[in-house]
């Protein structure tokens, strides 16, 4: 609620007397706020080291001039739809390496598409003008309705607000939380059911398409396109307000753009001293506010708000009296081998386990007992043995799909799920993921 107020009053601040020059710094703001938001999805959710934003960015904000200048097409719909499909095409085509890798190699092949940018404008010159730019990115219409500035502005923030409301949607939804288990832990979020390499590989070409709506809004709004416009120092101010307005936080991203546009930083007197300021700023929030600026609001408001719906909820849900029976499946493990280099772990391990009855596995340390359950539960390979869980042959199997088939375990060493408050909503998580893909 709290929210959607505030997208209200700013919206009509232009009613109540507010200043040109404060207008457009909020417009700024609002298009910061989107690019920061989908490296938020990304990085602070689901924990992809991704630096492509500006890329996504850039496209959008040629999509915009060229449709302008070039075509004389003016309306908005069009180029935000043509924009936010090139960013997302090209997010999923960064993220490549986050199938199977993600981490460094993700970070490395999105921030070389930033450096690439000169040199792709160069080869497209007839149509981006090169290192010279697109002036003349005026004009705009909306659904054949002239927009001016005011219009701009209201524009502006009423799409921001959309896209925040929508991601914070998601975020809250069963793929946000399946988000937020990948960044905790692939193993975790594998032992659930949870797709991982398709996870990563979506969730950067999701976070690509509000670069490509700010890139749009970009355009128009300062009526040029040039390269100047997504250097490197961009790269790094918007990793910054990320980091400092609060990574894990929808809200972080409006937090940390006001920060970037209307900051201390932008005083001319730190012109010289950026990087040194944005430096010091990353590491007093990373040691003294790790959540960002937001999660200090986010840690009142739950102080505050008390124990979660989510929570209420639950309680209310009635228990049986009657004895639980637990369905399944016998699972049979017959002459299992697996060796890591020249270490016999497994040789001829089996394991017979009836359909709803508890059957323990004891044995020394070293014995091979996490290893027998690692290849179980398929989160190492196999290649001499038999596993079936019924009828079906589980050898060959991901560890997600295995789960889907209903084989759920622990871990040795607790893998808490730290964006939940209680052991109750990481039981809720469980119960909510078992099964989906």
């Amino acid at each position: 609620m709290i929210p959607a107020v505030v997208a209200v009053v700013v919206a009509v601040l232009p009613n109540m007397g507010l200043s040109v020059y404060w207008s457009t710094q909020l417009i700024l703001i609002a298009i910061y706020s989107l690019i920061v938001s989908g490296l938020n999805l990304s990085f602070g959710y689901a924990g992809q080291l991704a630096l492509g934003q500006v890329a996504f960015f850039a496209a959008g904000a040629y999509v915009a001039a060229i449709l302008r200048v070039r075509a004389d097409n003016p309306e908005l719909l069009i180029a935000v739809a043509l924009a936010m499909l090139l960013a997302g095409v090209m997010g999923l085509v960064v993220a490549l390496p986050a199938i199977r890798l993600g981490g460094w190699p993700l970070a490395l092949s999105s921030f070389f598409v930033v450096l690439l940018i000169p040199d792709v404008l160069l080869v497209f010159e007839g149509l981006t003008n090169g290192r010279r730019g697109i002036i003349g990115v005026f004009g705009l219409e909306f659904l054949g309705i002239e927009i001016d500035r005011d219009r701009f502005y209201v524009l502006t923030m009423a799409l921001t607000a959309l896209w925040l409301f929508a991601l914070r949607n998601l975020i809250k939804s069963r793929y946000g939380m399946a988000l937020q288990l990948l960044k905790q832990s692939p193993q975790l979020a594998s032992s659930l059911a949870v797709n991982v390499p398709m996870l990563r590989f979506s969730a950067y070409g999701i976070g690509a398409l509000p670069a490509g709506l700010a890139g749009v809004l970009f355009a128009y709004n300062i009526g040029i396109v040039d390269p100047t416009s997504f250097s490197l120092h961009i790269v790094m101010s918007l990793f910054a307000a990320s980091i400092v307005g609060g990574a894990r936080s929808i809200w972080g991203a409006p937090v940390g753009a006001f920060l970037l546009v209307a900051g201390p930083m932008q005083a001319q007197s730190f012109a010289s001293y950026s990087t040194i300021a944005y430096g010091v700023f990353l590491i007093a929030v990373g040691v003294f506010i790790p959540g960002g600026l937001a999660g200090i609001g986010s840690r009142v408001w739950a102080k505050v708000a008390g124990r979660s719906a989510l929570e209420r909820s639950l309680r209310e849900v009635p228990v049986s009296e009657t004895s639980i029976v637990f369905p399944g499946k016998e699972l049979i493990a017959r002459d299992v081998h697996k060796r890591f280099g020249g270490l016999k772990a497994l040789e001829g391990a089996e394991l017979t386990a009836g359909a709803g009855k508890v059957t323990a596995l004891i044995g020394p340390n070293g014995a091979g007992k996490t290893t027998l359950l690692n290849a179980i539960s398929g989160f190492i390979d196999v290649r001499q043995g038999s596993i079936r869980l019924g009828d079906d042959d589980l050898i060959g199997r991901s560890a997600a799909d295995i789960a889907r088939q209903g084989v759920a375990r622990t871990f040795q060493t607790p893998a808490s799920h730290t964006g939940l408050r209680s052991s109750t909503s990481s039981c809720r998580v469980g119960f909510e993921w078992v099964g989906w893909g």
